[in-house]
């Protein structure tokens, strides 16, 4: 089915987008969105949710997080949460009900539109609740590797260190909540839109 085919539908769907690191997420999601969907980026929530509530974050973590334009600096912040996982639950326990928020007020602004919910933290914001079923990105693990080391440019063993760290982000656990399509990322972006146009024609016949 072509792309702009899905503009036009008259089904409704909320489609949430997770998956492994450096598998694709955001190129799914951007693949939906060239056939009409709404995007609602979640990290980007997450900037909006760090602006309005930088009074807690800094009464959290102090004022050495604060940049030149007195507004916490991401990266200073990112240093210090992503070497404790305490420190990093802390500030999500902060931020995620807000960023939460935000997703559920622009899904009500796109009423009657196609949405897709983008987010790495999907499952374990409770994300994937506000969605008709998920697609699940994935690719086997040397094209991961490459992928991030050319993205991010880790060394193997950060990328590694990477991957295991977000185990937690599986979608398995939450299989009873949600239904998944796994979207496997890899060879041609026409073989990727085929796959992506399979599902939504599947679950439009739903």
């Amino acid at each position: 089915m072509a792309a702009e085919q899905w503009e036009a539908t008259e089904v409704r769907m909320v489609v949430g987008v997770a998956g492994s690191y450096c598998a694709g997420k955001s190129t799914v999601a951007q693949r939906l969105a060239a056939r009409g969907f709404v995007e609602i980026d979640v990290d980007k929530t997450g900037h909006q949710a760090l602006t309005e509530l930088s009074g807690k974050v800094v009464q959290r973590f102090g004022r050495q997080i604060l940049g030149e334009d007195e507004l916490p600096d991401r990266r200073k912040l990112g240093d210090i949460v992503f070497a404790d996982p305490q420190a990093l639950a802390e500030l999500e326990s902060i931020l995620h009900p807000r960023m939460v928020e935000i997703v559920q007020q622009r899904l009500t602004e796109a009423s009657g539109r196609n949405c897709v919910v983008n987010a790495a933290l999907l499952f374990p914001m409770g994300l994937h609740r506000l969605c008709d079923f998920v697609m699940w990105v994935d690719a086997c693990a040397p094209i991961r590797l490459v992928r991030a080391m050319r993205r991010d440019k880790h060394s193997p063993v950060a990328v590694l260190h990477r991957i295991n760290r977000q185990r937690r982000l599986s979608a398995k656990f939450s299989a009873d909540e949600v239904d998944i399509d796994t979207v496997r990322n890899y060879g041609s972006r026409r073989a990727l839109d085929r796959r992506i146009d399979g599902i939504l024609q599947r679950r439009a016949t739903k």
